[in-house]
């Protein structure tokens, strides 16, 4: 009998092993996006995610465990609006084709789609966005065209640079100034989409190394 209550002792420590193990696995994998908690339907498993400090949103991190090409950003993460894309999230990712972006996000920071050289299309669900940071998009060689919201007040240093492959534009009336080598090596591009007028578009402080602006076909008020 002693025997066997020895058994049964280190069967149960052995149930109570599994089980802590398995619960600490799952809190990891929920905190780099585990696709079974807190992503909503129709949006992409296994993006990696932070948690705000004060804990009122989430910031999409990195690509995390996510395989598929063609990337949908959520609105909500568990239940919490996601508002931002940090600095390098999808650098120098080679599989990515398209990306999704809604409207709940209003800041994109710098080089986060930096020479995500097989992107061809950028979609932006919402009509603002506050913040683009410098080099957002540089060496996206396979993109063709791309509409801005309106919101942001400046198209940062070397932000579409490298984008040989880029035709049409659609630039806010919401900016006031493009810095310098915003579009240098954009040697195919051919239309800017305006949505201010040739007023405006005068208005704007252009800074050197942006070339392709000048000699582009620009649509006002479009």
């Amino acid at each position: 009998h002693i025997h066997n209550g020895g058994s049964m002792k280190k069967t149960l420590t052995a149930i109570i092993l599994s089980l802590a193990a398995a619960a600490t696995l799952s809190l990891g994998m929920a905190a780099c996006g585990n696709p079974d908690d807190g992503t909503p339907a129709g949006a992409t498993n296994g993006l990696e995610y932070t948690l705000s400090d004060d804990g009122t949103y989430y910031t999409l991190a990195g690509i995390g465990t996510a395989t598929e090409t063609e990337i949908i950003i959520p609105e909500t993460y568990r239940d919490l609006p996601v508002t931002e894309i940090e600095a390098d999230a999808f650098r120098s990712n080679k599989d990515i084709t398209a990306v999704t972006i809604p409207a709940s996000i209003t800041t994109i920071g710098p080089a986060v789609f930096n020479d995500c050289s097989s992107l061809e299309s950028v979609t932006f669900e919402g009509d603002e966005l506050d913040s683009l940071g410098n080099f957002a998009f540089i060496n996206c060689t396979s993109l063709t065209e791309i509409a801005l919201p309106e919101g942001i007040p400046t198209i940062g240093t070397y932000t579409f640079s490298g984008c040989s492959n880029l035709t049409a534009i659609t630039i806010p009336a919401s900016v006031t100034s493009i810095e310098a080598s915003a579009f240098t090596l954009c040697n195919r591009l051919a239309t800017i989409n305006y949505r201010g007028s040739r007023t405006q578009w005068a208005g704007i402080d252009i800074a050197d190394q942006n070339e392709a602006l000048y000699e582009a076909n620009i649509n006002y008020n479009s």
